[in-house]
């Protein structure tokens, strides 16, 4: 089922005034841009890589990787903070200020060159660190513009289009990393590819500045309503069982960030390979996003993030059974599968997020306690993972204790959602919970 790239398509009938419509499609911009940035830096298979070329094994990979959600703790008492100042602002300045950290990578070989390669890895790790922690405080700022900017009865179909929007410009990005890293590649030939990312970060900075959402909040309701709020959402059962569902899946998620490790060192596919079969898991989104994000405005959320994590769990199980991936073309349909999957449980798990779970009244403290949350589950997974991988690199299967825990974890997590209320599609965010 194909969805219109065109946002006039699907925005026509929401009401939005001309401010209103010019800031969904910065914000569109937005996301684009920043999703290549992420795909070619920290967040894409190519970073993994290059950790794996600086000397760092695979439980040092996991404990770094784990850093960035973990710092979602500060969401807790940074929410007052980003509320009083502004949601926009937040996301701007914390968001600007984490590209400059990942520019400095780039000083990575000056750094090694005078101070050593230890040195060099610790500046690596620092700046990680930064990145860590203003992705934390900014991204308070990016869910509340989100929810304000886009209208709920479109969420879905802003949702697909968005990914798709991602995929056609990240597949390109992607495939260029690969051929950038083809053969064996060198420290710089990584660093080539995280300044690309870069470049698309600036951009993406640069066109939140047209969005217009997000404004402060008055002294006391950033600071006092913000911890008041936090009460009231760990008091919130449905709150509660969306989170525990929303950690399993999390857990079980970030394993396939060492697929790339796996493919590499199990089934033997040259670093360059492995950052293309990259695309293959975005082509997969990109054909089932206008199915699961029309399905999830029509039929709901629920019924598209069960199927989204129920069928992650069958693909990593598959994954974890020796044998099955045994080269490239294996490996590039079961990317794919899981890109379809993935893209599935994203957009129901966003639009249950912002049309059930947050009442627009108390994002401030919903989004700190989601964000918080969700930053530990993301943590504990690199963590966990890198463990599983280093225990069982020595027997006949290695990493098939890691996909079948994150199969498992899948599963529970389906268990979990399975029991959350439906909501009414196209409505508007529920009642605040007293």
């Amino acid at each position: 089922m194909a969805i219109s790239l065109r946002p006039a398509a699907w925005l026509d009938d929401c009401g939005l005034d001309g401010a209103q419509r010019r800031s969904v499609l910065w914000l569109l911009a937005s996301v684009l841009s920043n999703s290549v940035f992420c795909r070619l830096t920290v967040f894409g298979s190519a970073f993994v890589l290059f950790l794996d070329h600086l000397g760092l094994d695979k439980a040092r990979i996991g404990m770094l990787l784990s850093l960035i959600p973990f710092a979602g703790l500060l969401a807790l008492v940074c929410a007052p903070f980003v509320a009083r100042i502004g949601y926009r602002r937040a996301y701007i300045g914390f968001f600007s200020v984490r590209k400059m950290a990942i520019a400095l990578i780039l000083a990575l070989p000056w750094v090694s060159e005078r101070l050593g390669s230890r040195a060099g890895l610790l500046w690596v790790a620092g700046l990680i660190l930064v990145f860590a922690v203003c992705r934390a405080i900014g991204e308070i700022g990016a869910y509340a513009v989100f929810q304000e900017v886009v209208p709920n009865p479109v969420r879905g179909r802003f949702s697909a289009a968005t990914y798709a929007a991602i995929t056609l410009t990240g597949i390109p990005a992607t495939l260029a990393a690969g051929f950038v890293l083809r053969g064996t590649p060198d420290t710089s030939r990584y660093l080539s590819v995280i300044g690309i990312g870069l470049a698309f970060g600036v951009v993406s900075v640069a066109s939140l500045v047209f969005v217009r959402a997000g404004d402060p909040e008055p002294r006391a309701a950033g600071e006092a309503t913000a911890f008041r709020d936090m009460r009231a959402a760990i008091r919130d059962a449905t709150f509660l069982r969306y989170m525990a569902g929303v950690a399993c899946a999390s857990v079980g998620l970030s394993a396939f960030a060492f697929a790339p490790l796996f493919l590499k060192e199990c089934v033997g596919l040259a670093p360059g390979v492995v950052v293309w079969l990259e695309a293959a898991a975005a082509a997969g989104g990109l054909g089932t996003a206008g199915l699961w994000g029309r399905s999830a405005d029509r039929r709901g959320s629920k019924p598209v993030l069960l199927i989204g994590i129920g069928g992650f769990a069958v693909a990593m199980a598959a994954i974890g059974i020796p044998g099955v991936v045994r080269d490239a073309w294996t490996a590039l349909i079961l990317a794919a599968s899981v890109g379809a999957v993935q893209t599935g449980w994203y957009i129901g798990a966003e639009r249950y997020l912002f049309v059930r779970i947050i009442p627009s009244e108390r994002k401030a403290g919903y989004i700190a306690v989601y964000y918080a949350c969700a930053g530990v589950a993301n943590g504990i997974g690199p963590l966990l993972g890198g463990k599983l991988a280093v225990l069982s690199s020595a027997s006949a299967a290695p990493y098939a204790p890691l996909f079948f825990t994150a199969a498992a974890l899948s599963a529970v997590a389906a268990a979990l959602m399975r029991s959350l209320p439906l909501e009414r599609t196209g409505s508007p965010a529920r009642p605040i919970p007293m």
